[in-house]
C-alpha cells in the first residue's frame, strides 16, 4: 500500500512545479524544487500538516531554487543535489538568479552520485544523473511508489532546453534513453513544468537512434553487431559494407591493421575509439609445424574475438552510461561456459573471477551461472550411460533437468 501523499504548487515567473511528498505514516515531508514564493510553500506545508525533513533539487536554474534559502532556514532541513551541479548552484551568474530577482548562491548539504540510493522521509530514493539541460541535472526515483521527479530533463512529449550554459543535446538524448530504457513503463513522471506523463508513454514517442556500422573488416561482424544491439535495444541498426551518405545518429566503423582491430564511434558531437590487439599463431619453422592446428586456430580466433568484444564493451559502456548484467557474453550460453570450466577442473571461485574479469559479467549473474552449472553437473553425473536407465529414472532426470533449463531461460531473458 502506498504511503506517499503528493501535492504540488505552480510557482514563479515560468510556472515551475514544486512537489510536496508526505509520508502518510510519519508525516515527514520532502519538498522538490522550491522555485519561488516561499510563503505559498509554507501555506501548502501547513495545509498538508507535513513535517519537512529535506529539499530535493533537480538542477540549479533560478526557477527551481529561488525559495531554497527561506525554506531551509524556516525548517532547518538539508538540501540534496547532484554532485555535478554544485558549481552552478553556487554561482548566481550561472544559475541566472542574478538576472531574475536577487542573486542566490546555494551550498547543498548532501551531494549525490549517479545511481545513489538514499533514505529520506521514510522513502528509499534513487538519484539518476541526467545531464543535458544542465551538467548536473538529475531525476529522483521512488521505486516503491512508482514515481519519478524529472525536473527539466523529461516533459510530457518533450525534453528540456539545451541552449543554456552546460546544456548538450547529445547528453540529453542519452539521459532520456537512460530513463526510458531502464524504468518500468507504468512509472509516473512528474516534470519541472506542465503535466505529468509515464515512462511507457514517453517510450512510445521518444526519438530512437538510427545507427550505421561500417564493416571494413568482417572477421567478427555478428559479435560486433549483437553487442551494439544489446546496448541500443529497439533502435534501428544497419550493417554497411561501403561508405553511405545516409543520415545516421551514430556511426561505428570496424577496421583492422597489423596492430589489431579498431572500432570508432561518432555521434556527431563526440568521438571514441576502441582497440583490440591481434593474436597471431606461432610456428617453429619446421615443415611439419608450418600450419597451425585446427585447435590452435580456433583458440586464436576465440582470443581475438574476446579482445575486440572486451574493448567494444568498455567503449559502449562509457558512451551510454550503461552496463549489461551478462557483460559482453552476447550470443553465448553462460552456463555452458561455466560447465566447461568446471569439467576442466577449475574451482568455483576461479571460474567466477574469470567470468567477471574476462567477460565483465556482474557478480550476481556470475554466481547464478556457476550455481546452475554445478547443479547441472550433479544431475548428469548420476546417469549410467553404459548400462542404460529405466524410463522412470529418465522421467525423474528430465523433470530436474527441465527445471534447470527453466531457470536458465528466466535468467537469459535479462541478457538482452
Amino acid at each position: 500500500m502506498s504511503k506517499l501523499e503528493m501535492q504540488q504548487c505552480v510557482l514563479g515567473q515560468v510556472f515551475t512545479n514544486c512537489y510536496f511528498l508526505k509520508n502518510k505514516e510519519t508525516g515527514e515531508m520532502l519538498i522538490v524544487d522550491p522555485g519561488d514564493y516561499a510563503e505559498k510553500i509554507f501555506q501548502k506545508v501547513s495545509l498538508m500538516q507535513g513535517k519537512p525533513v529535506g529539499i530535493l533539487l533537480t538542477h540549479g536554474h533560478f526557477d527551481h531554487i529561488m525559495a531554497v534559502k527561506e525554506v531551509k532556514e524556516k525548517y532547518q532541513i538539508p538540501v540534496y543535489a547532484c554532485r555535478q551541479e554544485e558549481a552552478m548552484l553556487a554561482e548566481p551568474t550561472i544559475n541566472m538568479t542574478a538576472d531574475y530577482g536577487s542573486a542566490c548562491s546555494i551550498k547543498p548539504d548532501v551531494l549525490l552520485d549517479d545511481g545513489q540510493i538514499f533514505e529520506a522521509a521514510g522513502f528509499s530514493i534513487q538519484m539518476f544523473h541526467t545531464p543535458g539541460h544542465t551538467k548536473g541535472s538529475c531525476c529522483y526515483y521512488i521505486k516503491d511508489e512508482g514515481v519519478l521527479f524529472s525536473g527539466d530533463t523529461l516533459f510530457c512529449g518533450s525534453v528540456g532546453r539545451t541552449d543554456f550554459p552546460g546544456g548538450s543535446s547529445a547528453e540529453i538524448v542519452r539521459s532520456l534513453h537512460k530513463l526510458v530504457d531502464t524504468l518500468p513503463e507504468d512509472t509516473e513522471v512528474f516534470p519541472g513544468h506542465d503535466a505529468s506523463t509515464t515512462i511507457g508513454y514517453e517510450r512510445g514517442i521518444i526519438h530512437l537512434y538510427k545507427i550505421g556500422i561500417l564493416f571494413q573488416n568482417r572477421d567478427f561482424e555478428h559479435d560486433v553487431y549483437e553487442l551494439i544491439k544489446a546496448f541500443y535495444p529497439g533502435n534501428e541498426i544497419v550493417s554497411l559494407y561501403e561508405e553511405d551518405d545516409s543520415d545516421y545518429d551514430i556511426r561505428f566503423r570496424v577496421s583492422r591493421d597489423e596492430e589489431g582491430y579498431t572500432i570508432s564511434y561518432n555521434n556527431g558531437i563526440e568521438k571514441k575509439t576502441a582497440h583490440g590487439a591481434v593474436i597471431e599463431g606461432q610456428s617453429s619453422g619446421e615443415a611439419s609445424d608450418a600450419l597451425i592446428s585446427c585447435n590452435d586456430a580456433h583458440d586464436i580466433r576465440r582470443k581475438n574475438k574476446d579482445a575486440i568484444k572486451y574493448a567494444l564493451y568498455q567503449m559502449l559502456s562509457k558512451a551510454t552510461g550503461k552496463t549489461l548484467p551478462w557483460g559482453n557474453l552476447t550470443g553465448i550460453r553462460p552456463v555452458k561456459m561455466a560447465m566447461g570450466m568446471l569439467e576442466s577442473g577449475m574451482k568455483n571461485t576461479v571460474i567466477a573471477r574469470y567470468m567477471r574479469d574476462q567477460y565483465l559479467v556482474s557478480p550476481e549473474k556470475t554466481a547464478l551461472a556457476v550455481t546452475i552449472a554445478n547443479r547441472e553437473r550433479d544431475i548428469l553425473k548420476n546417469i549410467d550411460y553404459e548400462n542404460g536407465y529405466s524410463l522412470l529414472c529418465w522421467h525423474s532426470f528430465l523433470s530436474e533437468y527441465l527445471s534447470v533449463l527453466f531457470i536458465q531461460f528466466l535468467s537469459a531473458g535479462e541478457m538482452a
